[in-house]
């Protein structure tokens, strides 16, 4: 995917969602990968130069190993050859020109679970 450093940027219990961002003081644009309706997180808060995969059976069977049962998709994230996980039920990845602590997304204010993300700039 990228030769960037991303970081675990966000997430929120309530609402089960998750933020990686890649920023940098070079690039004008920030990389966003965002994740909703979250049900496990197995990644290192930095992560510098990684690809997104598609599972393997033995991803798979590692998850199951896991959590039992799960909903969502494994989202496979690979670093210097190391495997990472998150399951979740949505992935969006967006380039965006958003402020260092601005989020691509609203939070739901009535507990619905519904998001939106927001208009890029």
């Amino acid at each position: 995917m990228t030769d960037r450093l991303f970081r675990f940027w966000y997430y929120t219990v309530s609402h089960s969602m998750a933020l990686l961002r890649s920023v940098g003081k070079d690039v004008e644009e920030n990389i966003d990968i965002f994740f909703a309706a979250v049900s496990y997180i197995e990644i290192p808060t930095d992560m510098d130069g990684i690809t997104i995969e598609d599972p393997t059976e033995d991803d798979k069977e590692y998850i199951s190993r896991k959590l039992g049962d799960y909903r969502g998709d494994i989202t496979v994230l690979v670093q210097g050859g190391k495997r990472f996980y998150i399951v979740a039920e949505v992935r969006r990845i967006k380039r965006n020109k958003l402020d260092f602590f601005e989020l691509p997304f609203d939070i739901p204010s009535d507990m619905s679970g519904k998001f939106t993300t927001r208009h890029e700039k």
